[in-house]
């Protein structure tokens, strides 16, 4: 997750059209999501996942909605 606050300065925000909260935990995008599955337990206790699958959103950051 990385958050706007962060890395924009207020006059990013002022261009980009954006009006709403700003502080260090938002607003936030979230670029990629991971999902693991399929898990298979070592006789040690530890989990590892036999399957996986990213999902990499796209977004406009220069629309109201986007934000």
């Amino acid at each position: 997750m990385e958050y706007y606050g962060w890395i924009w300065s207020q006059e990013e925000f002022q261009k980009a059209g954006y009006s709403g909260e700003i502080n260090c935990m938002y607003p936030k995008w979230i670029e990629r999501n991971y999902f693991f599955n399929d898990y298979i337990q070592t006789k040690e206790n530890v989990r590892f996942p036999l399957s996986a699958r990213e999902e990499i959103y796209d977004i406009d950051t220069t629309i109201p909605e986007g934000l």
